[in-house]
């Protein structure tokens, strides 16, 4: 994992992803919009909650994927795949 000093954010899904605002107009609610997953984001906030001279983070795909299980059928939970990328790797500054 790398940090750097910068500024990150998670927004949210554009409006309209997937679908014109036009397929809306004869439903009478708006359906459930799911949230696109990604554990660097996870870790990514954990080390911006955590560390408060830490202002980018950034965590590469290799970094997450050592730690997961190759039998298992699901992610981690936020809390297990933090906790799994504490005690296997460390956080280094760049400057």
């Amino acid at each position: 994992m790398h940090r750097m000093n910068a500024i990150s954010q998670l927004r949210p899904l554009s409006e309209g992803s997937g679908r014109n605002r036009a397929d809306f107009s004869n439903e009478t609610s708006v359906p459930f919009r799911y949230q696109v997953y990604h554990p660097s984001d996870v870790i990514n906030r954990w080390i911006l909650d955590n560390h408060n001279e830490v202002n980018i983070a950034i965590t590469h795909d290799e970094d997450w994927a050592s730690i997961i299980r190759g039998n298992a059928n699901e992610m981690p939970c936020d809390t297990e795949l933090v906790q799994d990328i504490c005690s296997h790797l460390r956080i280094i500054q760049c400057q």
